[in-house]
């Protein structure tokens, strides 16, 4: 079983990445 913090962090790290992607158009929540 993978460490729950590595995958949390993982995960924050792709969502960043994804809304640093798509900032240029606008979409918050």
């Amino acid at each position: 079983m993978h460490n729950f913090t590595e995958i949390y962090l993982q995960v924050v790290y792709w969502i960043l990445k994804y809304l640093k992607g798509t900032s240029g158009k606008g979409i918050l929540f």
